[in-house]
């Protein structure tokens, strides 16, 4: 069975980074811009998840600080969960839509 990494997990990750380490002039630390790739293909290929099994050993370290462990589960979110908005389910982000 393996393990999932949620885009709903993947955008609380970049919002904690982003909170901790602000961008300066438009370029990204390199943190962010790992996750912000990961994110961008996910969207692209429309993808709720991606396997662990499947990421970078440089994108599971940066995962590993940003994301809760123990929120790494088989399966995805439960609906209407959003690491993004304080009004769970809102339209405010891509997972949400």
């Amino acid at each position: 069975m393996s393990r999932n990494i949620t885009i709903v997990q993947l955008e609380g990750a970049i919002n904690r980074c982003k909170s901790e380490r602000p961008f300066f002039n438009g370029v990204l630390p390199g943190d962010m811009r790992l996750l912000a790739d990961l994110y961008g293909e996910m969207i692209y290929r429309r993808l709720d998840s991606v396997a662990v099994e499947s990421l970078s050993p440089a994108l599971l370290a940066v995962l590993g600080a940003w994301i809760d462990a123990a929120a790494v589960e088989p399966g995805a979110a439960p609906a209407g969960t959003c690491g993004t908005s304080a009004d769970p389910g809102a339209d405010d982000c891509e997972a949400c839509q």
